[in-house]
């Protein structure tokens, strides 16, 4: 019996002491699983859940801000505690879907083409509206950067789209935003008639359902030089300047070129601003209808000077009788002045006359005349191509039967060689005569010029009228040391160089400055110059020096653009150190911010 109560008081023992090691043992695993989890919310930054535990019973408790947080919270806590029961007793607030925007696109169209941004709703509806607008203009559509995250448009959307179609292949350049119910067109008509048509379209499209707003404008009229210039020769009536001042004028000019069979004149006579007073459309008509009698001649008429010029082979009596006729048409208001060229010194010459005419106007030289064969034509033409250029000579040179004159070829390249020396040359070539003027900078030269056409045409008599442009050649002449110092420090000076603040960026203003200053270094022969930099004593001494250092680098860096030799010049800095003025006043301060020229031994 004692043995018996031995072994269960032992059993027992034993029992309990097994109990109790398991309760302190998962009490201790209870523990570390909350730290556990807990620790694992804190990384995810979830403070709005609490944790109750019951052995391996663990509980989820609070109200996340919206079920993906809820979710997240479920899951990380099975994932950490993955040998508890995990009891999610938590809520969530339901957020409200996303409110999307509504549809907004803005086209833009230029000359490049269209370029759409904005949002639409969804890939659907941006396909088919590029569509739309391919199935319309073919290669219109550039760019198309919209999005396509806006909401679904409401019932009846479609003429919006309508309205933008219609817009932008009409116009040339435009910009559009498109909303529900409203359209925004902004773009430029081609005139005010295009204007108008386009306008009552898009209105009528509309209807009462879609807000419009227009700002249709035509291109705007520029100030441009009233001057109407055309040339006859064996090819015909030419313009190659005209300007009328509106529509009306416009086309009463174009009929008067029609009459008088003008040559390509579609497009001709743009509309400006800044013509003259008077009836300029009957002017011009005038001059055309004298122009078409002569069989070759030039008509300019500059605002309110009309001038008619007869070249060979006008004879005398038809040019007087050109003459007549447009001073009984020209309006009141208007002068004329006329010349015959080839009978100033002799008679005009024949209609059946060898002769040449050479005109140098704005860079290009007008080449008209008779020649006797075809291969003397092209190597006069070749010979005056390689000298001006191929796009600078306009030519218009007929065959005659019979020998030329002694030394025609040479006597037509000589005057080419010679128009390159002069500048508004005019001459005219017959046989055994030629007479050319125009204008040159060196007196000298123009005398050699004139000795080298007698000797080279010993068998032509040979008159030059040559002038001598005075103040270019003044203004070329080559400056001396101290007279090249002055007169770049006098210009800038004068015209005030000018830097952004606190810094060497020249300001653009000051660029003609500099422009000026190459054109008057170009004459300073063999001088070399330093380019000082000068500054106020206003910030730190070492700044200010670093300072107008880099300016005077600036205006060398500038002057070297403009294709001055870099031996002749240097730069150096000053800073605050050489002042001409005092620096406690703002009119001495701005004296003493200076670029000064120094000449160098």
């Amino acid at each position: 019996m004692i043995r018996y109560l031995t072994f269960v008081a032992f059993f027992a023992t034993t029992a309990i002491g097994i109990y109790l090691a398991g309760q302190r043992g998962a009490a201790v695993y209870e523990t570390l699983m909350v730290e556990r989890v807990r620790q694992g919310f804190a990384v995810l930054e979830v403070d709005w859940i609490t944790l109750k535990s019951d052995g391996l019973r663990l509980e989820l408790h609070g109200r996340a801000p919206n079920v993906e947080g809820q979710a997240l919270a479920a899951r990380t806590a099975r994932a950490i505690a993955a040998h508890a029961h995990v009891v999610d007793f938590t809520s969530a607030t339901i957020s409200p879907p996303p409110v999307l925007e509504p549809v907004l696109i803005e086209l833009h169209r230029d000359a490049d083409g269209l370029t759409a941004t904005g949002r639409m709703a969804g890939e659907e509806m941006r396909q088919a509206f590029s569509s739309r607008i391919e199935a319309t203009s073919p290669g219109l559509f550039r760019y198309d950067l919209t999005g396509t995250n806006a909401a679904k448009p409401p019932p009846g959307w479609g003429a919006e789209v309508d309205l933008a179609v219609l817009a932008v292949t009409s116009l040339s350049e435009a910009y559009l935003k498109l909303a529900p119910g409203q359209v925004l067109i902004e773009g430029v008509a081609p005139d005010e008639e295009a204007r108008a048509v386009l306008q009552d379209q898009l209105i009528a499209l509309a209807g009462p359902e879609i807000s419009l707003a227009l700002d249709l404008r035509v291109p705007p009229q520029v100030i441009i030089p009233f001057r109407f210039a055309a040339q006859k020769d064996f090819g015909g009536l030419r313009v190659e300047a005209c300007a009328a001042r509106d529509l009306d004028e416009q086309s009463a000019l174009l009929a008067a070129m029609t009459r008088h069979r003008v040559a390509d004149h579609a497009g001709a006579c743009p509309v400006g601003l800044g013509g003259p007073e008077g009836a300029w459309a009957e002017a011009v008509s005038a001059g055309l209808a004298a122009l078409d009698l002569l069989p070759a001649g030039r008509l300019e008429v500059t605002y309110q000077a009309a001038e008619l010029e007869a070249e060979p082979p006008t004879e005398p009596e038809r040019f007087d009788s050109a003459v007549s006729l447009l001073q009984g048409l020209l309006p009141e208001g208007f002068t004329l002045e006329t010349r015959l060229y080839g009978s100033a010194n002799g008679p005009a010459a024949p209609r059946d006359s060898f002769w040449l005419s050479f005109r140098e106007r704005e860079g290009k030289l007008h080449l008209a005349g008779r020649m006797a064969t075809t291969p003397e034509r092209d190597a006069l033409l070749t010979y005056g191509r390689a000298l001006f250029g191929k796009t600078a000579l306009q030519a218009n040179l007929g065959l005659i039967d019979g020998p030329p004159p002694p030394d025609w070829q040479k006597a037509a390249q000589s005057v080419l060689d010679a128009m390159e020396a002069l500048d508004d040359t005019r001459a005219e070539l017959t046989a055994g005569r030629l007479r050319i003027s125009g204008t040159m900078k060196d007196p000298v030269a123009a005398g050699s010029l004139r000795r080298e056409l007698i000797a080279a045409l010993p068998d032509f008599e040979v008159r030059t009228r040559i002038a001598v442009d005075l103040p270019s050649a003044i203004g070329s002449l080559p400056l001396n040391t101290q007279t090249c110092v002055a007169e770049m420090n006098r210009v800038i000076t004068a015209s005030d160089l000018a830097f952004e603040t606190g810094s060497a960026v020249i300001e653009a203003a000051s660029l003609d400055v500099l422009d000026e200053l190459a054109a008057i270094f170009a004459r300073c022969k063999g001088v070399r110059l330093e380019i000082g930099g000068h500054t106020d004593s206003q910030g730190n001494e070492e700044y200010n020096l670093q300072l107008s250092q880099s300016r005077a680098e600036a205006v060398l860096d500038a002057l070297l653009s403009r294709a001055v030799a870099l031996d002749r010049l240097s730069a150096k800095g000053y800073g605050e150190a050489e002042p001409l003025a005092s620096n406690q006043t703002p009119e001495g301060r701005a004296a003493n911010r200076r670029i000064e020229f120094k000449a160098l031994e």
